[in-house]
């Protein structure tokens, strides 16, 4: 039970270094 885990935390991860490299402001 940590395939789940880890694909929220890359998808996390993803979505936060697409936001921070793109700032919708």
């Amino acid at each position: 039970m940590s395939e789940s885990h880890i694909d929220t935390n890359v998808l996390n991860v993803v979505l936060l270094a697409h936001i921070y490299r793109n700032p919708m402001s």
